[in-house]
């Protein structure tokens, strides 16, 4: 019998925070696209959604896919409002911060299930793989 337990805890706390956001943003967007509106607020909640049932089981695939998002939307944004950097903040802010969630140690262990790489390389020199 095999202990089916990860080695590290999954990021639950960051998974229901997504959840919450996304359930904020799932009825909204679809009263909006109804009325005309844009249907980026529906297609976000529903992504983030997903982002979050991977957070939850501690699948990886929870970090590239908030990625995907984070850049569609810093491109949605500037579609929307130019450069405009008041008007790009309450666009963007709130994803951005979410963001730099996904690199703490402890969601990157819990997603990774083994100790990550060091963010920082410092005076390091990345290693390079001879050509051949």
């Amino acid at each position: 019998m095999t202990n089916s337990q990860p080695a590290f805890s999954r990021p639950r706390g960051l998974a229901v925070t997504i959840a919450i956001i996304a359930i904020l943003m799932i009825w909204p967007g679809a009263i909006l696209l109804l009325a005309g509106g844009s249907i980026y607020y529906l297609l976000a909640g529903i992504a983030l959604a997903v982002c979050s049932y991977f957070l939850f089981k501690g699948d990886k695939r929870a970090a590239p896919l908030y990625g995907i998002l984070l850049i569609i939307t810093y491109l949605w944004a500037m579609f929307e409002v130019g450069l405009d950097a008041w008007a790009l903040m309450p666009r963007v802010a709130m994803f951005s911060v979410l963001g730099l969630w996904f690199l703490l140690p402890h969601v990157r262990r819990g997603l990774l299930q083994e100790q990550p790489e060091s963010l920082y390389l410092g005076n390091r020199k990345p290693k390079l793989q001879p050509a051949c």
